[in-house]
């Protein structure tokens, strides 16, 4: 089981509290984890083979590529390779499953909350946009960059970025950088890359998210949501996302999430944004790439799995009061801290769900299904084609099973965003 960790592309390490001893000890799995570039450092783009934009997932591609030709050594199988990550790290996987540089390198895939599908019409980024703003970033940084339409000179602006402290780069640090498109990692985006077929078949895939996907995201990202927001703030805050995220109608967004608010409301207001952005952000982007994924797997009569599910169980005292369940909730019991942590805010519930994640997710690894008993859906399956069933991870009711929960949103009002 090979780990990415989250950070939104910008921070995070092997060493951020995701410690797979308990896996391994108790599961009968070897673990892996290795770290990638971040930031400007691993995803700057030069318009140059050694600055190609997504240099942070070409680690993960060479982590890989070792534990292809060394695992064997350490007592693992290099046929049953299974990348999970969760929030940069789920959205990583999903890039590395339509780049034709991971080819042959893992067997499954277990998205936590994140894939980098984006609005079908472009990316957060092109290419020209990217290369502009790290020409802008070596201007500051008093590396000379002449204003041509050819890329003689990049190697001596890149060469002069490499001579720079890396602490300097810090001044242009995002809260979210995405994986950029039209390059030779990623020559189409996800939705391109499905229709042509030009992605890598015959993957087990889980997937999943956090009932409140939106709420520490958000309020992370934009600081005006710590006030007393208004409905006009409300269209300011979505239209200031749409300078990331694009192609957004303001009021119509307004109008679907608003619906039933009090718009007097400061606290509906926000929630009713923490709902917005987690569903743009994480929610519909894991969702709809599973079950695009899931879909052309059915119409071509591969025989992989697809299973999805969210996380509702609220453990006491885990996010913030406000947040409910907030991004990276599932880390925790992923990881089985509340089996060894000696902290009273864990309780026998957290511990018995803690141990049953455990399984659930390591079972997927070995045998490509989560459980044993039935109670885990495919997402797709085929005797009901027309309705997406997802499993409800929730430590008071272990076997209910969620409908359609994303018919109102992702598969109706962001339907023709993505696809």
């Amino acid at each position: 089981m090979f780990w990415l960790y989250g950070g939104g592309l910008n921070g995070g390490s092997i060493f951020g509290g995701c410690d797979g001893h308990r896996l391994a000890a108790t599961q009968d799995v070897v673990f892996v984890a290795a770290n990638y570039r971040l930031g400007k450092l691993g995803f700057l783009y030069g318009a140059d083979d050694s600055a190609p934009g997504n240099a942070g997932l070409s680690d993960q591609i060479m982590a890989l590529r070792w534990i292809r030709d060394n695992i064997q050594a350490f007592g693992g199988d290099r046929d049953r390779v299974t990348v999970f990550g969760q929030s940069a790290g789920s959205r990583s996987i999903s890039a590395l499953i339509v780049s034709p540089e991971s080819k042959g390198l893992f067997r499954r895939v277990i998205l936590e909350s994140g894939s980098y599908m984006h609005w079908k019409q472009r990316g957060s980024q092109t290419t020209s946009e990217a290369l502009q703003e790290a020409q802008t970033i070596a201007r500051q940084l008093n590396c000379t960059v002449h204003d041509n339409h050819n890329n003689t000179n990049n190697k001596q602006w890149l060469d002069c970025l490499r001579k720079r402290k890396p602490t300097e780069f810090s001044k242009y640090h995002k809260e979210f950088t995405f994986p950029l498109d039209g390059t030779s990692f990623l020559p189409l985006p996800v939705q391109q890359a499905f229709e042509s077929g030009k992605y890598t078949k015959g993957l087990d895939i889980m997937a999943g998210v956090t009932l409140n996907e939106g709420s520490m995201l958000a309020m992370g990202g934009y600081p005006l949501l710590s006030k007393n927001i208004t409905e006009s703030d409300f269209l300011k805050l979505v239209a200031e996302v749409d300078t990331t995220y694009h192609g957004l109608n303001v009021n119509r967004v307004a109008d679907h999430y608003l619906t039933g608010v009090d718009r007097k409301s400061p606290e509906a207001l926000r929630l009713a944004f923490f709902d917005f952005f987690g569903d743009l952000h994480v929610k519909c982007p894991a969702y709809m790439f599973s079950r695009q994924y899931a879909r052309l797997a059915h119409n071509s009569s591969q025989q992989q799995n697809v299973y999805f599910y969210e996380l509702t169980y609220e453990r006491k005292n885990g996010c913030p009061q406000g947040m409910g369940v907030c991004h990276g909730s599932d880390v925790e019991f992923v990881f089985g801290v509340p089996l060894t942590s000696h902290d009273s805010v864990y309780t026998q519930l957290d511990r018995d769900f803690s141990s049953d994640i455990m399984k659930m997710w390591t079972n997927f690894a070995k045998n490509g299904k989560p459980d044993t008993t039935g109670t885990w859906p495919e997402l797709l399956s085929r005797d009901s084609p027309d309705h997406m069933k997802i499993k409800d991870l929730n430590a008071h009711n272990k076997t209910r099973v969620l409908v359609d929960v994303f018919k109102n949103s992702c598969d109706t009002f962001w339907h023709d965003y993505y696809l």
